[in-house]
Parts: structure tokens; sequence; C-alpha cells
């Protein structure tokens, strides 16, 4: 099995998306959030693309959180002390523990996921962000093939000139149909894959 779609065809893996391991939450408007988007990651190539999207997100005026996770960013950090570029990043050498990074995702009003180069497949950052019924604003374009998409809900940039309109934060997240939530949850997954015939 394979969560991605180029490998499914490259290697003849059977496709299997990944799942929604949480309880659905509430849905908060953006009154109730902390800031209205949110961007958790591993420190790697994508961190220049986070430089460009915060020019992009500057003019929105809207909240913004930006945390970068991993060993090297003590030392990206220290070398970049004095750069504009890093201002209002969060740098932790420290992995995200699991109920802080809930409750960073339940003060959010949109969470922001970008794909590692060659990815097509959708990241558990989607998932999460379904359980708890936040926007989500992703570069991986494959996302609109999937029957839980909704303009209203997935905003889908271009990496190499990422645009959102602000109307995007201006309306809140739309709920999916209990059926299309269902077929996304950790059951459903584990039914397809060890009970399947």
């Amino acid at each position: 099995y394979s969560f991605d779609k180029s490998d499914v065809q490259e290697y003849g893996f059977k496709e299997i998306y990944n799942y929604n391991y949480l309880p659905q939450k509430a849905i908060k408007n953006r009154a109730e959030c902390q800031q209205d988007l949110l961007y958790i990651a591993s420190f790697d190539e994508r961190l220049k693309l986070v430089f460009g999207l915060k020019q992009i997100f500057k003019p929105l005026k809207i909240k913004q959180k930006w945390v970068i996770v991993g060993k090297k960013t003590f030392f990206y950090r220290l070398r970049n002390l004095f750069s504009n570029k890093i201002k209002d990043l969060d740098f932790s050498t420290k992995r995200i523990e699991e109920k802080e990074l809930h409750t960073l995702y339940d003060t959010s009003f949109a969470i922001l996921d970008l794909v590692r180069k060659n990815q097509t497949g959708i990241s558990f950052r989607v998932f999460e962000a379904m359980a708890f019924q936040k926007k989500i604003i992703t570069n991986n374009a494959s996302i609109k093939e999937y029957n839980f998409y909704n303009p209203n809900n997935i905003c889908v940039i271009n990496s190499n000139n990422p645009s959102v309109n602000k109307n995007f934060f201006e309306s809140n997240y739309q709920a999916l149909p209990p059926e299309i939530y269902q077929q996304y949850t950790i059951e459903n997954w584990v039914e397809k894959v060890f009970l399947a015939d």
C-alpha cells in the first residue's frame, strides 16, 4: 500500500490514503481562535517557501504562527540572528508533543500544509485538520481529486506563484457530510487494509 499516487503507478502498490485518528471537534469561528493561520513542520527545504508565503500573508493582516522543528534549527537561528526573514518564526530543537500540537490546532482558524518535493499523497496534517474542522491551505494540488475537497475549506496554492484571497479567512469552515468524514477515519482504514477480501 502507498498513500502517494506516483508510488502506486511506479511500483504497482495498492492505493490507500492516510486516515483521521482523532475524534471530531466542534467548529470554531475565527473570533474564537488565537491565530488565523498555523504552520508547523520540520526544518527542511520548505523553509524557502515559508519566507515567500510570509510576505504573501502580510497584506492580509492575519494572525500567524510559524513553528519550525528540528535539531538544526538552533544553528540556523544563530546564523540568521539579525535577519528579518526569521522574524516571527518559532524554532524548536525538540519535537512538539501531541498534546501541544492538538492545542495549536484547536486554537487556529486555518492550517498551512506544505508538501515535500515530489509528494502527491495527502499528508496526515490534512486529516488532522479534518478532525479539528479547520480550513487548509496547501500546495498539494492532488487534494482536489478527493471527495472531501471544498474550496470554502481548502485553498490550493501554486508553490511558484502563491496567492491567497483574504475572503478565505472570512467564511467559517463548512462541516463535511458524515458519510464522507467516516470514510477517512482510522476505523474505516483498518477495515479496508486488514478486513477487506
